[in-house]
């Protein structure tokens, strides 16, 4: 079953690249069913959700991902993965929320442009 989360994670990342995002969303919602822990996959339906404006469902991903061993060859940071969990709070009207997560995001990477743009943006 790992290959079938594999394969439907890259079939997605094929499918966002070439602009199909209903199609690229079903396949890495169906490569998370099977492997509910790939940071690949997770990144690539929360870039989708977020682009989107799901909210609840980016936060969920977001959050997930927190709580995941990140490598460099993901494509994504903690550090990035706190802004756009800070940025979700913002679309949810939770600013204390979304400062908190800029704030843990800048204790990981303290010279991330985006976040201390983002958080200065609240001052």
């Amino acid at each position: 079953m790992k290959d079938v989360a594999r394969f439907r994670q890259r079939q997605g990342g094929i499918l966002e690249a070439r602009g199909d995002t209903a199609a690229a969303l079903t396949a890495y919602e169906e490569a998370l069913r099977v492997n509910p822990t790939d940071v690949t996959t997770m990144t690539g339906l929360g870039r989708l959700y977020f682009a989107a404006e799901d909210w609840e469902k980016a936060r969920k991903i977001y959050q997930s991902l927190v709580l995941q061993n990140i490598d460099t060859e993901s494509g994504v940071t903690k550090g990035e993965v706190y802004w756009a969990l800070g940025k979700i709070h913002l679309q949810l009207g939770q600013p204390p929320k979304a400062r908190s997560m800029f704030q843990r995001g800048l204790e990981i990477e303290p010279h991330n442009p985006k976040l201390k743009e983002a958080l200065s943006s609240l001052q």
